[in-house]
């Protein structure tokens, strides 16, 4: 085990949403999934797909039909500004937050 001094730790912020049963629902990470694992069982369901569309010549992003996210027109020129694009989407349509950029003043 590596030991790390806690002036090292990196804080990283983690949105949960939790229904009135206690259904806690949060866009996956690994620290999201530590912490939950730590509540109890957990449940991981792929939300959408980012890929290459060779038809396309570029990234594309598609919601599975569950999640009630619209999937976004158009084609993505890099992986990463998919990933952006589906990162935005799921967190204003699923969880009902506004993007990230939109939270800094």
């Amino acid at each position: 085990m590596t030991e790390f001094s806690p002036n090292e730790a990196e804080f990283v912020e983690i949105d949960l949403v939790i229904d009135p049963d206690g259904h806690i629902e949060t866009v996956h990470s690994d620290e999201a999934q530590l912490l939950l694992q730590q509540l109890g069982i957990i449940n991981v369901r792929r939300a959408s797909d980012v890929e290459y569309d060779p038809n396309l010549s570029g990234w594309t992003v598609r919601f599975h039909a569950w999640t009630g996210v619209p999937d976004p027109s158009g084609v993505y020129g890099t992986r990463g500004e998919a990933l952006a694009a589906e990162l935005v989407l799921l967190r204003r349509h699923r969880l009902g937050l506004p993007a990230r950029a939109e939270t800094k003043g």
